[in-house]
């Protein structure tokens, strides 16, 4: 598939990062970046990318960078300045720390998103946000939810017009939406017997 001109990559790069004990997106994984392996799976489907990050510490890649608007909210923070920043109505979300998501998964949330204001992912019974499709059109509403303090993904997810993509029966493998948070978790994956981004 190539690049779609109508959709926006975004990584989310703005946690705190205090149990990786340094900036997870910086973290190597087999010698390369964990925001790396991000970049390239959403270059498979765009060529406008946007990382969201309140630090400086991504000023050598060549993508535009913008901070949270509402700081200390979390990941729907982050969504939130993507939607405000961005230029086009899709919008896909991926967290920096899910080094394994591929670009299959997102074809098949951009195939089934539709109308919807946010499309996400079910694996096995768990629903994953942070890997997902969003709508420009959302931001009105994250921005009020902000604004009362209402900062929890899956109570946003409820409010939001959203579809959920039943993924478990797509052989995605299991570990596609796993989060590297800790030393021990990117221990567990750092070796080079480890099955990166499957499927195309």
């Amino acid at each position: 598939m190539n690049p779609l001109p109508l959709v926006t990559g975004v990584v989310l790069a703005g946690g705190a990062s205090s149990r990786m004990g340094t900036s997870k997106a910086r973290v190597l994984l087999n010698g390369k970046p964990m925001i790396g392996y991000v970049t390239d799976v959403l270059s498979a489907v765009t060529d406008t990318i946007m990382v969201i990050s309140n630090t400086d510490d991504f000023a050598d890649l060549p993508y535009p960078v913008y901070p949270d608007v509402f700081r200390g909210c979390g990941p729907l923070g982050g969504i939130h300045s993507a939607l405000t920043h961005t230029t086009t109505e899709i919008n896909v979300v991926v967290s920096c720390d899910m080094p394994f998501v591929t670009p299959h998964i997102i074809r098949v949330l951009l195939d089934a998103q539709a109308s919807a204001m946010v499309t996400v992912p079910v694996h096995n019974g768990n629903t994953e946000p942070l890997c997902g499709v969003y709508s420009r059109r959302a931001a009105t509403t994250i921005e009020k939810l902000l604004q009362r303090q209402q900062w929890k993904m899956m109570d946003a997810l409820k409010i939001l017009t959203t579809t959920y993509v039943d993924v478990s029966s797509m052989g995605i493998a299991d570990h596609c939406f796993t989060n590297i948070n800790t030393p021990g978790e990117l221990q567990k994956y750092d070796r080079p017997s480890t099955h990166f981004q499957g499927e195309d």
